[in-house]
């Protein structure tokens, strides 16, 4: 009797391994990752996913399997059809681990959410935080935190980009959601004991965990239990929305135009969708993701403008042309930023560059199927794309798309740069693109500006490379990237001298 249960269940395994192998068999990909997603596992805690992926699609074409029901999609010009709007596809389970649990319960935020519907109406909620026009209120505070920054460089001879960098971004981040920055650069020296350690180790650990919650089911809300409201991040949530919570009681006529004053609306309007347990997930998600992306994409652009003295110079160039002719104050506004090809073009060369996300965006396709590169896709499969293989797509980036050159944007035919832009995965595509893609946009400006305008930059050691730490999803960096600094005499106001930053737009 227990001979035929174990010969049936082997049977069983068999049969489904079998059908599960021929589904997908048309499509080339590691052998073992057509029966189990633990291959995508092993890479990514290896550090080489990226690399592997990359190097399978040189060698087999535009499509591979990388999981039991998981495609890999290279070519760009399929972008369109994966993240497009007509049809929407629906986001795969890879995001499942992006959700949120707090005590057993799912409070996945906005980027995270499958159900098409319930992000929609979330979405609609939250949106005017995140609008274009939510930029321009938040100009008075982004000159604040950059002339912080600016302040606390005019005492060294040198800096490391890779904290000093993370201290603007947290500031910033926190002073747009929550009108309160944790003054991390203000308390640079004191961070070594501080605070800030520890939300990097607890952010580092969330991704480390995350490539095993696509294998083993239930991990996120079991590490939701095992943490609970101990979490540093949930008790920094916690704190953020109790202090506001007492605020509004002893002065219910003081009303801050920020992040969360709009969370905080919407779940009043919506509680049925706002719950109290997304609201503290909406809040981690901008303590965490706000900062971490600009963060990695201003390191990564500055360090390439470092090792690219021409795209450097002729960036340095057009910034102060325009300020000595009167069309770039200091602090350089977002308005007078918005005219400067040479410096949307070094933005949108270093998004392209340094994708943060490192793994395949999926989507599921439609139960009809569809056609990519000329193959056929089963409806219910998961298909994806990597952004670093999109992005150095040569179809579309030119036969120099492994290189940093903002000229390809200036160069470009308007068809092209239409192209180049459509097919861009930086803040995702389509009905799911980056809620804060405009904020992050104007850090980078107005950070890169500012800097330019103030100091010659050059490399501490010429010889230094960029590190990254790839074994999770997240690309960030792992030790130090140190870079000199030379005052430009007469660039404009001495930072010291400057008054109020709140006040500049009043």
């Amino acid at each position: 009797m227990f001979l035929a249960i174990i010969v049936s269940a082997c049977a069983v395994i068999i049969t489904r391994s079998v059908h599960v192998y021929l589904r997908l068999s048309a499509f080339p990909g590691p052998f073992i990752a057509a029966f189990t997603g633990w291959w995508r596992v092993y890479r990514y805690w290896k550090g080489d996913f990226q690399e592997v992926v990359t190097k399978w699609h040189k060698t087999h074409g535009p499509i591979i399997r990388i999981g039991p029901n998981s495609l890999s999609v290279a070519d760009a010009t399929n972008v369109p059809k994966v993240y497009g709007t007509n049809p929407v596809l629906r986001k795969g389970s890879i995001y499942k681990v992006f959700s949120s649990w707090y005590r057993g319960k799912d409070v996945t935020g906005i980027e995270s959410i499958l159900d098409e519907d319930e992000h929609t109406a979330l979405k609609r909620a939250v949106v005017n935080s995140f609008s274009i026009s939510a930029v321009s209120r938040y100009e008075p505070q982004l000159d604040e935190c950059t002339l912080e920054l600016m302040r606390q460089l005019e005492e060294l001879d040198q800096f490391d980009l890779t904290k000093w960098i993370e201290y603007f971004s947290h500031d910033i981040t926190s002073l747009m959601a929550f009108s309160t920055p944790p003054h991390y650069m203000k308390h640079a020296d004191e961070m070594v004991d501080g605070v800030q350690p520890v939300l990097r180790f607890l952010t580092r650990l969330a991704t480390g965990f995350l490539p095993l919650t696509t294998v083993v089911p239930y991990t996120a809300q079991a590490l939701s239990w095992l943490f609970g409201p101990s979490w540093r991040l949930v008790s920094m949530a916690l704190d953020l929305l109790r202090a506001r919570q007492n605020e509004q009681r002893s002065l219910p006529t003081v009303k801050k135009h920020d992040m969360l004053d709009t969370f905080i609306t919407a779940q009043k309007e919506r509680p049925d969708l706002m719950a109290w347990e997304r609201l503290l997930s909406m809040i981690t998600s901008i303590v965490i993701a706000g900062p971490e992306t600009v963060n990695s994409t201003l390191i990564t652009t500055i360090y390439h403008l470092l090792k690219h003295r021409n795209a450097l110079n002729r960036l340095k160039q057009e910034l102060h042309h325009a300020h000595r002719a009167g069309e770039l104050s200091y602090m350089p506004t977002l308005r007078e930023l918005s005219k400067l090809a040479y410096l949307d073009a070094v933005t949108k060369e270093g998004l392209r560059c340094l994708p943060s996300i490192a793994l395949n965006l999926e989507r599921i396709v439609p139960s009809q199927g569809m056609e990519l590169s000329g193959y056929f896709i089963p409806g219910g499969t998961e298909v994806g794309c990597l952004l670093r293989v999109i992005h150095t797509d040569q179809s579309v980036y030119g036969h120099d798309a492994d290189t940093f050159r903002p000229e390809r944007w200036i160069e470009a035919t308007h068809e092209q740069r239409i192209q180049m832009e459509r097919c861009g995965l930086w803040f995702g595509n389509g009905k799911r693109n980056c809620i804060g893609q405009h904020i992050g946009i104007a850090e980078m400006k107005k950070l890169l500006a500012a800097l330019m305008l103030r100091f010659e930059i050059s490399d501490a050691d010429p010889d230094a490379q960029l590190s990254w730490n790839k074994n999770t999803f997240i690309n960030y960096t792992n030790r130090p990237y140190y870079v000199a600094l030379q005052r430009i005499e007469k660039a404009g106001e001495d930072v010291s001298t400057v008054g109020s930053p709140s006040a500049l737009r009043a």
